[in-house]
């Protein structure tokens, strides 16, 4: 590919692999997007367009919402794409699908969108391709405090816009986490213990099997670019021997159309 590019064998260029369909937040796009600049190339990366694979334990194919689809697009225009590739939308299309259509291709449109990051995870298909992947993370029982990293990238910029965001949480599903249970959670290096967390069950298919925390952060929160989350066990409840299992890591970003704030450029 590297040398298609020097060679000016190619106009430009789709990042696509037939593959794996769900949605990933951070595409390694980053090296293409630059050696294909440098050839003056234009790189169009795929959006895929499911949420779940039909291949995960109590999972069915569910599509992705225009807030996946719109974090996703974000995050590639954040690396210099130069458009978008959609496919398998729902068909025939609807509201939804129409809207995401539209705004793929205007980054105005997609900056102060509401939007929803999924951490990719590990398929058969990334495994046969060798995609490197955050999830899932295996915890032993044993609870020896150890920091348990997951590496994300958001497009917001959540200090600059922080009059316009409304809120931001972070979800994260745990398999077989009780409420007994002691764990830590820190992002970028700043403990999450005075977060607000709410719990929920894993889902509705087996609900017994773990559950999502949901923290709804207002003093620690994500920043443009590269972020690090780092989840640690430091006890199990008594009597479990079995691992801990990170599962599902990801983010929200809600924007309202007024200040989140009683005086504009203060916010809450």
């Amino acid at each position: 590919m590297k040398t298609w590019l020097k060679e000016g064998l190619v106009d430009f260029v789709v990042p696509m692999v037939y593959a794996d369909f769900a949605i990933n937040s951070d595409m390694p796009i980053g090296w293409l997007v630059q050696a294909a600049h440098e050839a003056d190339i234009s790189v169009y990366p795929m959006v895929q367009p499911y949420y779940h694979r039909e291949d995960r334990r109590f999972h069915t194919v569910e599509h992705a919402t225009p807030s996946m689809m719109r974090a996703a697009v974000a995050s590639n225009w954040e690396m210099g794409a130069d458009g978008m590739y959609a496919w398998f939308l729902l068909w025939p299309l609807g509201d939804a699908q129409r809207r995401i259509l539209t705004e793929l291709g205007d980054p105005d449109l997609v900056k102060e969108g509401d939007k929803h990051y999924v951490v990719t995870r590990s398929s058969s298909a990334s495994d046969e391709l060798g995609l490197e992947t955050p999830l899932p993370i295996e915890i032993p029982s044993s609870g020896t405090g150890t920091r348990h990293k997951v590496p994300f990238r958001i497009a917001d910029d959540i200090e600059g816009a922080a009059d316009r965001i409304r809120q931001v949480r972070l979800n994260v599903n745990i398999t077989d986490l009780v409420s007994a249970d002691r764990i830590a959670m820190y992002l970028n290096g700043r403990s999450l213990t005075g977060e607000t967390c709410l719990r929920r069950t894993a889902g509705a298919v087996a609900p017994y099997s773990g559950q999502w925390l949901d923290f709804q952060l207002k003093d620690v929160r994500p920043r443009k670019g590269r972020n690090i989350l780092e989840i640690a066990l430091i006890g199990r409840a008594e009597g479990l021997v079995s691992p801990l299992v990170i599962e599902d890591v990801e983010v929200i970003v809600e924007y309202g159309p007024y200040p989140s704030a009683l005086e504009a450029g203060r916010p809450l």
